[in-house]
């Protein structure tokens, strides 16, 4: 995984189904949908996903929910 992984960064071709990258996008899905179903109260459950999701500024960033997928955004 790491050699794709470090190809997309570069820019180069990588494989885009390399399972590493997979279960990245899953991982990072899963907390988007986290993210969207916490509530205004859960400003720490919040930062901690938002930490978790971009590896940092869970006490510096304030993201709103909700975000819409690209089905939900094409209706």
């Amino acid at each position: 995984m790491r050699m794709e992984r470090v190809k997309m960064l570069a820019g180069e071709l990588y494989d885009p189904m390399d399972t590493g990258l997979v279960a990245r996008r899953e991982r990072a899905r899963d907390l988007c949908q986290a993210l969207n179903a916490t509530g205004e109260a859960r400003q720490a459950e919040r930062r901690r996903i938002v930490s978790d999701l971009f590896w940092s500024g869970g006490d510096t960033v304030l993201v709103q929910p909700a975000f819409p997928s690209i089905t939900e955004e094409a209706q």
